[in-house]
């Protein structure tokens, strides 16, 4: 365990970011903490509240059009951009899955653009790599994935449900990202999770 502490503080050292503080994070919590109170507000004044108020507005095709021109590969004599990288930020349920099809895309992505690229479940995520996203250099481009929680589940005591409490944090991190000038795309993958996959890949392929 004291290997790894330094081996992390030495490489902290070396990229730019702080080993012992969490960049922006409490940012992004704030701002998920804002967005949840203003979706609470409709169904407090007794109006209907939108069924996903969190989720993104644009579909699969759209994101992987968006992402295939931003990260297009460098052309003949031209260098690759040092320290870029492409991250998948999957606010989806983890599973073998949705894992391979996340895989498969950055793969896709590495193979034709030749740029670092990986993913991370949300929320879990903000607490590690989240860190790097927002108190590193500015290089990365991010791709959040959100899908519609099947099924959702009430927070107890509580007027929204693990579902809104997840999306919020997507909104969130989506909104804290975005203000300190980082590249954010996102899409909502609806209902059926590795059929949006599916199609944000089809369509990153064609684009290219």
């Amino acid at each position: 365990m004291f290997r790894w502490e330094i081996a992390v503080a030495t490489a902290c050292s070396a990229i730019g970011v702080h080993p012992f503080n969490q960049p922006d994070v409490e940012l992004a919590k704030q701002l998920a903490r804002k967005v949840m109170t203003a979706a609470a507000a409709p169904a407090q004044a007794g109006a209907e509240a939108s069924p996903r108020p969190f989720a993104p507005a644009s579909t699969p095709r759209e994101a992987a059009h968006e992402l295939a021109s931003l990260a297009a590969a460098p052309g003949p004599g031209r260098a690759c951009h040092p320290g870029r990288y492409v991250c998948l930020q999957a606010y989806v349920a983890p599973r073998p899955e949705v894992s391979d099809l996340l895989q498969a895309i950055c793969c896709d992505v590495r193979a034709r653009t030749g740029l670092a690229a990986g993913f991370g479940y949300g929320p879990r995520f903000l607490h590690s790599t989240g860190q790097l996203h927002k108190g590193g250099p500015a290089t990365g481009l991010f791709v959040q994935l959100v899908d519609a929680a099947r099924p959702d589940k009430p927070v107890p005591e509580a007027p929204y449900s693990f579902g809104d409490l997840i999306g919020a944090q997507a909104l969130g991190d989506r909104q804290a990202l975005a203000g300190l000038g980082r590249t954010v795309i996102a899409a909502d993958l609806g209902g059926d999770t590795p059929g949006g996959l599916r199609i944000f890949r089809e369509h990153l392929a064609s684009a290219w």
